[in-house]
């Protein structure tokens, strides 16, 4: 592994977090409301 290869991960892996952790709350609200009715 070379550093660039490293660093080119941890900046794919900060662009992809946002929307995984968008697309977890989103299922979490769903399920939420779901359970709420």
């Amino acid at each position: 592994m070379t550093v660039s290869s490293v660093l080119f991960d941890l900046a794919a892996i900060a662009r992809f977090l946002p929307a995984l952790m968008i697309f977890v709350c989103s299922i979490a609200a769903i399920r939420g409301l779901k359970s709420k009715t």
